[in-house]
């Protein structure tokens, strides 16, 4: 019997049709070396945002925990921001912020490799200082022309001038995005 079923593998697996396999598999793999992703400032905006994010949601952990270890050392009840009695104890407090000091380099690091990655592809050239409203904007999506509406810190509101990109009451569209997504103005000639 296990022969016949080492056969029967055998035979499967001749019969399975790997070139079509073969094909449907490489382009992600080959994606990834590429790290097509780095070229893109808005793939890169936005993990820069998100290694902010969680370092100053560490940094504020930390914090709480020091704050802890100091009502401990005072002989007080430490109590968190509900009001409930924090029931650990002072290592394991500690082990806590060792913990988050860890993760915290890491993700400076993260950071700077992002940071580096974004400067590399010369920066954001754009920003709510250097556009106003009405101005025709071409982005890294290929949407054709957008104009300016208004614009954030980080972020700016854009609505489509193709005329199909309409809504049912005849508005145009809108959208957001990061400075970092525009690629020039529309009447910029276009870089090779």
């Amino acid at each position: 019997p296990r022969e016949v079923v080492g056969q029967g593998c055998e035979r499967g697996c001749g019969e399975f049709p790997k070139p079509d396999y073969g094909q449907a598999r490489p382009p992600p793999a080959r994606r990834t070396a590429d790290q097509a992703a780095l070229k893109d400032k808005g793939f890169i905006m936005r993990r820069i945002k998100e290694r902010e994010s969680d370092i100053r949601k560490l940094r504020k952990s930390v914090e709480h925990y020091e704050g802890y270890i100091q009502a401990l050392d005072a002989g007080e009840t430490p109590r968190d921001a509900y009001g409930w009695e924090i029931k650990q104890t002072r290592e394991q407090l500690q082990s806590q912020i060792e913990a988050w000091l860890d993760r915290l380099e890491a993700k400076l690091d993260e950071l700077g490799y992002y940071q580096d990655a974004l400067d590399a592809l010369g920066g954001v050239a754009f920003s709510k200082a250097n556009l106003k409203k009405g101005d025709l904007l071409i982005l890294i999506r290929n949407y054709g022309v957008v104009r300016f509406l208004r614009g954030g810190p980080q972020n700016f509101t854009y609505e489509f001038t193709a005329p199909h990109m309409k809504y049912a009451n005849g508005e145009p569209m809108q959208g957001q995005a990061a400075y970092a997504e525009i690629v020039r103005r529309a009447d910029e000639p276009e870089k090779e």
